[in-house]
């Protein structure tokens, strides 16, 4: 009997059904039809082996002991056709053996008997996000070989591809935050490389490579080492591990091309059990800043997490490091020509003076550090250059929370529908002031805003994280950050705020609409985040009027 809920989503694939008890089979089927692209059904393996000829689906889905032809004897024929095919078991507690030759045969999923149906979901979406990671894998790889002829024909073109593989400066996940200032010139190729990779729902690889030469040659060099590490974590997926990556990435491409003062850190960041375990060619680019004291902190094994026993046995050439991380800590990984970096007087910045910038820091909304840091950097004359400095901080997400007085969102520019979150913030304000005539000016506001920063500030990209922050205190503050096109405020006359305004400017379209029903309004540059603060007073008279 097939037990369970109903809740989840359509799956990217087709499924081969083989069961020859009935009502398992229909009550299976019937579910998988409204969650899978397609359900090929048989009642035997004979069956089940003429409908994979014929359908060729990514998942086969059965029974072990069946008539005409058992569940082994078709996976027998299948695995001879195509070994790459993912395969769930279904099986009872006394089937051990015919369990044992499945094993044997390379199965990717079990299910005992009764089968639940949120059991066979989850077997099911499991193998789906193999397949998917794995399809992402080879067209990445398809791409590489296709790019690899066009990649160094110059700088210009190298930068260019460099920019288009960089992360988000902001990556919001469910546990975890990862923000960064890493960008590159158009012009020339930075001398840092640097992804997020995603390889389960809670575990996230993260590298950082630093090469000191800015030639051709330094070029090519570093986009080898970034396109091939993409393919090997892709490649590796949940078995990825900072130490394997590395030794894969030394048996590609040789030692050679490791050194020559090179320096890579790769990190496994698992958002569930809280920790981090990383390898590293080259000096360790890695800190833990502790935001109650101000000062760094040890980096601590986290308990649940891998014994020294465990260490020992991983194959790999490359020391692998853990630590844990918590609500009261920020986690920094950065190029380490940072501490290289000398202020007039000669004297390099080095670990006191990381730790002096950060303290100078506001810490309200600590997702801007990355982008802080150089500002100061640059207020206290330390000489560095924007396109060889990457700073990367991640800590647990805060984001995307509600309390009484603050509603904070994080979207992707086009692809989220913005009036949602006008009708979200405009339901917000009505909830903490009772003041209709405010909520909707709020709500037109921030609509005439976003669009004027996601239509014209970012040029509708859809890669491009924005952050909107609501605050009731003692007025309305709406506080927006994005990564766009650098702009000033027009300044306006708020009596006949359409005046002299040039309708056709892709710098402040929408503002006479925010100048003439706000209060005040404020914008500026945090190094290459766009602040832009609008204000409302809370005024009971201007409601009745």
């Amino acid at each position: 009997m097939v037990q369970g809920s109903l809740s989840f989503e359509r799956l990217p694939i087709d499924v081969l059904l083989v069961e020859d008890e009935k009502l398992m089979r229909d009550s299976i089927a019937e579910i998988m039809k409204r969650r899978v692209n397609n359900v090929y059904i048989a009642d035997n393996g004979k069956e089940g082996l003429e409908l994979f000829h014929l359908h060729r689906p990514q998942i086969i889905l059965t029974d072990i002991r069946m008539p005409v032809m058992s569940g082994l004897d078709m996976l027998k024929e299948i695995r001879r056709i195509d070994d790459s095919t993912k395969v769930i078991v279904i099986s009872a507690h006394s089937e051990t053996d015919y369990l044992q030759k499945a094993i044997n045969l390379g199965v990717d999923g079990f299910l005992m008997k009764p089968v639940n149906i949120d059991s066979v979901i989850n077997q099911v979406s499991k193998v789906t996000r193999q397949i998917v990671l794995q399809m992402k894998a080879q067209e990445y790889e398809n791409k590489l070989k296709n790019l690899n002829e066009l990649i160094f024909q110059n700088r210009s073109r190298a930068a260019h591809m460099q920019s288009s593989m960089a992360p988000s400066w902001l990556m919001p996940e469910k546990k975890i935050l990862f923000s960064s200032n890493y960008v590159v010139d158009e012009s020339t190729p930075s001398g840092d490389f640097f992804d997020i990779i995603p390889i389960s729902e809670t575990r996230y690889i993260t590298y950082l490579g630093h090469l000191p030469q800015h030639d051709i040659k330094s070029t090519m060099i570093m986009l080898t080492i970034k396109m091939t590490l993409d393919t090997i974590i892709k490649n590796e997926l949940e078995n990825a591990s900072p130490g394997i990556i590395l030794d894969r990435l030394k048996k590609i491409l040789g030692s050679q091309i490791l050194i020559n003062e090179m320096e890579l850190l790769v990190c496994l960041v698992d958002s569930d059990f809280e920790f981090v375990r990383y390898a590293a060619i080259g000096p360790v680019n890695i800190l833990q800043f502790d935001k109650s004291t101000r000062d760094f902190c040890p980096l601590l094994r986290n308990e649940s997490s891998l014994t020294e026993e465990d260490f020992e046995q991983l194959p790999s050439l490359f020391e692998e490091t853990e630590f844990a991380f918590n609500d009261n800590k920020l986690n920094f990984i950065f190029s380490r020509n940072l501490e290289k970096y000398e202020a007039p007087h000669n004297s390099p910045l080095g670990l006191s003076g990381i730790k002096s910038v950060l303290n100078s820091l506001d810490y309200t909304d600590d997702f801007l550090i990355p982008y802080l840091f150089p500002c100061a950097l640059n207020e206290q004359n330390y000489k560095f250059h924007t396109n060889d400095f990457t700073f990367l901080m991640f800590r647990k997400n805060s984001l995307n929370k509600i309390n009484k007085k603050n509603l904070l969102v994080t979207f992707k520019s086009v692809l989220t529908k913005t009036s949602l979150i006008r009708k979200e913030c405009e339901q917000f304000v009505l909830e903490n002031t009772g003041m209709e005539e405010l909520s909707f000016q709020v709500e037109l506001v921030i609509a005439e805003l976003l669009t004027n920063i996601i239509v014209h500030g970012l040029n509708n990209k859809p890669d491009t994280m924005v952050v909107l922050s609501l605050d009731i205190i003692d007025q309305v503050t709406i506080s927006v950050w994005d990564k766009g096109v650098a702009w000033e405020l027009p300044k306006l006359d708020k009596n006949d705020p359409f005046d002299l305004v040039d309708i056709d400017a892709t710098s402040g379209r929408g503002m006479p609409i925010i100048v003439t029903l706000s209060d005040r309004q404020e914008r500026k540059r945090i190094d290459m985040i766009n602040q832009t603060k609008i204000f409302f007073n809370i005024n009971p008279e201007k409601e009745s009027l």
